[in-house]
């Protein structure tokens, strides 16, 4: 049975869980590019940096541990 997700941190985890090896490194990559704008206010920087975390934490979990 599938967990319902209890915060905005485990919905990023819960939908990336479903994603492929390579739609994980995009969105990562996507992230990083938003990071790249400088007009971001410092939340969205830190959402975005926590985003990047979480999915990097997905890939390793999943494509990483065998």
């Amino acid at each position: 049975m599938l967990k319902t997700p209890y915060s905005y941190t485990e919905a990023l985890r819960s939908y990336a869980d479903q994603w492929t090896e390579a739609q994980i490194k995009e969105a990562i990559e996507d992230e990083k590019r938003l990071l790249r704008d400088n007009s971001l206010s410092d939340l969205a920087v830190e959402n975005s940096q926590q985003i990047v975390e979480i999915y990097h934490q997905v890939l390793e979990e999943k494509f990483n541990a065998a």
